[in-house]
This record gives structure tokens, sequence and C-alpha cells, in this order.
């Protein structure tokens, strides 16, 4: 009897020296793919950028640049002073405000949109001083005179090109680099839109009441052709929604019955209509429903579920080392392999729980990728809830198991979870990456025309009339 209890006190204790060795080497790799895919993340990518380096991209993106390009980025700057002018509060500002705007559109060659930026500017400037209408008359109309046969082109689409090129330097990837610069400069000119339109329509009526009708059409058909040209023009579509509503106003006010704005009218509803049922894009800065919501959908679950699979390893981890030294007490016997067998169960019950997570709690889902760690209520929610599931499963599957050496076989249910998880984890950091990349793809490929990613090919048709009509 003796003898038998000597051999089992002699039992060698490799094997879970071993499967800890294991455990502690798949957790090192899974750790490393997870802290370069946690780089990779958007968020992260743009947290890295100083605000010296993103000037210095800009800079460097007018270097050498495209006409195009340069020309693009005056004009942006010029609809950005004109906002200034709606809203200066000094004749000082005012003054500078418009001299710079002259400045910035002195170069431009391939479009007619700095005369018409000029002359809006001069009415608001003119209107803030409350200058009779003769004199407004007579500062604008030579800028006027010919742009009803105008070419309005924007560049907008060459700017924001050019500036992802740059980005893309700064460690961004396609997909972000693309984002962002659409983000800062896809709709600067709206506000140009929005008071040019009321500044030309005032000044209308202003030449209509003093029976200068000849004046009173060149303005309204200045603004139309400029209208109609950003609505039909490549270009981001926020920008293409506002004129083809200002467009289909200032339509319904001449004609109620106007098909041209109807069929305008109806072309920004197919928009609203489709940009409705998509989720918001993941960069939660940037706004506004997602132009790849299929790849932005793989890319969230597939980073939740490799999170969840890791914080449960993790768990499992801090489990079987809070218990290690049971495992070098005694032989394992026929509780040690239920044990085993139940952290098999375990591992492969919290990665199923984690995929259900990913595919069903869409909004939780949008939130964790959003997050940080600055105040607790911004904090992922997730990671907690896979840590408590692999406790929870661990005491429960406990209960299954013999009640002699309770520590030891629940420790080796967590080292045997642990080892499993912790390769799945990497698995599904890679597949992770993956569909980041494929999003990244996604996104460099439609933000190019991203009223037709959103409400797709079919509303181009309402727009046949509009290309039929002249103003």
């Amino acid at each position: 009897m003796s003898s038998n209890a000597d051999s089992s006190s002699r039992v060698p204790r490799w094997p879970s020296a071993l499967a800890l060795t294991v455990a502690l080497m798949l957790s090192v790799l899974s750790g490393v793919a997870l802290w370069r895919f946690h780089r990779s993340l958007p968020f992260e990518q743009l947290r890295r950028v100083t605000g010296e380096q993103w000037n210095a991209a800009m800079r460097r993106t007018l270097t050498d640049a495209p006409q195009a390009v340069r020309d693009g980025w005056d004009m942006q700057g010029a609809s950005s002073r004109i906002l200034g002018l709606r809203f200066a509060n000094s004749p000082r500002s005012v003054g500078t405000d418009l001299s710079q705007v002259h400045e910035m559109l002195a170069n431009v060659r391939s479009s007619h949109l700095p005369r018409l930026q000029y002359a809006i500017a001069a009415l608001l400037v003119l209107e803030q001083r409350d200058a009779p209408p003769e004199d407004r008359w007579k500062m604008v109309e030579p800028l006027l005179r010919g742009l009803e046969n105008g070419d309005f082109r924007h560049h907008t689409q060459d700017l924001v090109a050019a500036l992802a090129h740059q980005y893309r330097t700064l460690g961004l990837d396609d997909g972000t680099a693309a984002s962002i610069a659409w983000f800062d400069f896809s709709f600067v000119h709206g506000p140009l839109v929005e008071f040019g339109v009321i500044a030309m329509e005032r000044l209308a009526e202003q030449r209509a009441a003093l029976g200068d009708e000849s004046g009173a059409t060149l303005c309204r058909r200045v603004t139309r052709r400029w209208l109609r040209q950003w609505v039909l023009l490549p270009g981001p579509a926020g920008l293409r929604l506002l004129a083809a509503a200002r467009l289909a106003e200032d339509l319904q006010r001449e004609n109620r019955d106007s098909a041209v704005a109807r069929d305008l009218r109806a072309w920004r509803s197919a928009y609203h209509e489709h940009a409705r049922r998509l989720p918001g894009t993941l960069l939660g800065g940037v706004g506004g429903p997602s132009v790849a919501p299929q790849t932005q959908q793989r890319f969230a679950q597939s980073v939740v579920w490799a999170s969840w699979t890791a914080s449960a390893a993790l768990t499992a981890a801090l489990v079987t080392l809070l218990g290690c030294w049971s495992l070098f007490t005694r032989a394992a016997g026929a509780g040690g392999r239920r044990a085993s067998l139940f952290g098999v169960i375990a591992a492969g019950a919290l990665v199923a729980c984690g995929y259900a997570w990913a595919a069903t709690q869409t909004d939780v889902v949008v939130h964790d990728l959003r997050a940080d760690f600055s105040r607790w209520i911004y904090w992922p929610v997730h990671p907690f809830i896979a840590a408590a599931a692999l406790l929870m499963l661990v005491v429960l599957c406990s209960r299954f198991l013999p009640h002699h050496g309770r520590t030891r076989t629940m420790t080796r249910l967590a080292l045997t979870a642990w080892i499993l998880l912790a390769p799945t984890a990497s698995g599904l950091t890679m597949w992770a990456d993956r569909a980041r990349r494929a999003h990244s793809e996604a996104l460099t490929f439609v933000l190019h025309d991203d009223y037709a990613a959103i409400a797709g090919a079919e509303p181009d048709r309402l727009l046949d009339s509009l290309r039929a009509w002249r103003p």
C-alpha cells in the first residue's frame, strides 16, 4: 500500500509544466499579433499622426502638383474665407478677408468659379456695408458677364486624391487616408452654395425691382448654370445634394410644376432613403452613412470576435496562473481528464458566443470599435462580457467535477481553455486584418462616387431631365 502511495507521489509533473510553457508561448504569439493589429486600426493610425505632420502633408500636396490640384486648393481656401466674410463683425476683418479671397483666386486658370466666388464675396461685403443697389451692381456686373456660359468645375476630387496620396505617407492605410481627405475637403464649398445662392437671388430681385430685367435674368442664369453643373459634375454627394436642393427651390419659385425640380427632389429622396437604411461609418468623427457597408460589417464583426476570444483567453490565463501551484501537487487522474474535456467544451462555447455577439449586437459592436479609455463610459463592452462568460463557465463546469481537489481541476479546465483560445484568437486576428484590408480597398474604390455607393446607379436616370435642360 505504501509502495503505491510512493509511486503516486513520484508521478512526473512535466506534462503540466509543458502545458503551461505551450500556453505561454501561444499567448506571446497571439499577443504580438493582437498588438500589431491594434496599431493598424483606423483610430490608432490617426492617433499617431501629429498636427505638424498633417500640415507638412498638405504642403507636400501642393509641391509640383498638377494645375487642377492647385486650383482646387485655392478655390477651397476662397470658399472658407467667404464663410468668414458672412460672419465678420468688423470692417477691418471684412477688408482683409476680401483681399485674401482675391489673392487666392488670382492664379486659378482652369475654372470660371473664382469669378463667381469673388462676385459673391463682394456682394456679402457690400451687403454688410449697406451699399446702394446700384453700387452693388456696378461692382459685380463685370464679374458676372459671360458666366452664363461658364465652366464652374471645383476640382474637389483631384484635390482629395492628391491629399489621400500624401496622407498614406503618414502611415495611414488607403481607406483611412481617402476617408480623412474626403471628410476634410468634401464640403468646404457648402457655405458658398448656401450664402451665394441667397446673395445672387437678392441681387436679381433688386435688379427686377429697378426695372432691369436683363440684369435679373443674368443673375439667375449664372446661378442656375452653376448649380446645374455642381449636381452633374462628379463630386461629394453632400455638395451635389445641396446644389440640387437649391436649384429645385429656385425652379419651383418660377414654375411650381417644373419637371426638372420634381426629378431633382426625387433624386435627393432616393439618396436619403438608402442612407437611412445603412449603418454609420466606423470613423465616428467623419460621420454619414457607410459607403461600403458590407465590408465594414465583416470588418467590425471580425474585430469584435477576435478581441472577444482574446479577452476570454486572457481571463483563462489569469485563472490558470492563480491556481498553477495546484497542478504540481498530485497526479491528475480521472478528474483531470474530465476537467480537460470541460475546458475544450468551454473554449468552443466561448468562441461560438463571441461569433453570435458580433453578428447580432450591431449597435454595441459599433460603440466598441469607436471606444477609448479616456472615461469608463467610453470603454468597450464585449471584452468584459467575454471575461465574465469564461469565469461563469469555469464555475459551472466545476460543478460536474469531483469535489476533492477542486482547485486543481478548475485550474486544469482553465489551462485547457487557455491553450485552445490563445491560438484561436491569433487566427481570428489574422482574419480580422484581412477584413480590414478588404474594407480599406473598398473605401478607396467607392469614395470617388459616394452618391452611387450609397444609392446605387438607378437614381441617375432622374438627372436625364436636368442634362437636357439649359438655363
